[in-house]
């Protein structure tokens, strides 16, 4: 691109807008273009990416600085296109009832946010604070709002390409393992009204844990001094994720309620990296 055509590709973009050039930095858009594998033709898109809302200024009618607010409501529907095209992709031969039952969990800014802070955003994102990083209070919510608005700027400059190039490494992979965990689970109860035969639960849980690729669940016990009736307390984990607890009168039954207790937690999506 020529010193002129940059020239009038940015006068395109509203001086707000540019303005989060300054604010947020190249070092961060450095860091930003590497993170997201995509060289930028509109640098000053994805530093309004990484404009947290408390950076948003407005005098009067004249708004001098904007957050990244609005690149993250049109990427919110950048993101759920994303996902649906790319369950579509990987899913062909499932309707839209399965489907149904994990996009929430897949658009979810609780899972958007655990990939974005996995990939890196967080230390990118600027802020109105004495150190321009993020406050504790609302890190999680924040780090959503940029991955949608990063999402946003990357389809105005790259199209689909650019987005799925993105979240081919960050968020599809975490997707893939929601829909699998929920087809094994299926697939489960679809033996079960067959055969009528019921499956154990920490087989069931093993089998749901190796589908979503994340290896198998690891049992601790505790006893629980002064309760006779359920003197073991069994805590079920899956890496560094706890799934689940349980009681019972030995280390089988309660390990057995531990399973069950995770298999519920997964079914509901309350634990949005396994189900």
């Amino acid at each position: 691109m020529t010193a002129v055509q940059h020239t009038k590709r940015a006068k395109a973009l509203p001086q707000h807008t540019l303005i989060c050039l300054e604010v947020v930095g190249k070092e961060k858009l450095k860091k930003l273009s590497a993170l997201v594998g995509h060289k930028f033709k509109e640098p000053a898109l994805f530093a309004q990416a990484l404009t947290h809302h408390s950076c948003h200024l407005k005098i009067g009618e004249n708004v001098i600085v904007q957050s990244n607010e609005k690149l993250e409501h049109l990427g919110d529907k950048v993101v759920g296109l994303a996902v649906c095209a790319f369950l579509h992709r990987r899913f062909p031969d499932k309707d839209e009832h399965f489907f149904s039952k994990i996009f929430s969990d897949a658009v979810s800014n609780k899972l958007i946010g655990e990939v974005g802070e996995a990939a890196g955003l967080g230390p990118l994102i600027t802020a109105r604070t004495d150190t321009g990083a993020l406050p504790s209070a609302g890190r999680k919510k924040a780090v959503a709002d940029a991955m949608e608005a990063v999402a946003c700027a990357l389809f105005l400059d790259g199209g689909s390409t650019a987005v799925d190039r993105f979240f081919s490494r960050t968020l599809y992979p975490r997707v893939e393992a929601l829909a699998l965990g929920k087809r094994t689970l299926d697939g489960a109860k679809s033996t079960l009204e067959k055969t009528g035969k019921r499956l154990q639960p920490r087989a069931q849980l093993t089998q749901s844990l190796h589908a979503a690729g994340r290896g198998s669940p690891r049992y601790e016990y505790e006893p629980m001094a002064g309760n006779p009736d359920t003197p073991v307390k069994a805590v079920v984990w899956n890496r560094d994720l706890r799934l689940g607890e349980g009681f019972g009168k030995s280390k089988k039954l309660a390990a057995d309620a531990a399973a069950t207790a995770a298999l519920q937690h997964i079914d509901s999506g309350a634990i949005g990296g396994v189900a």
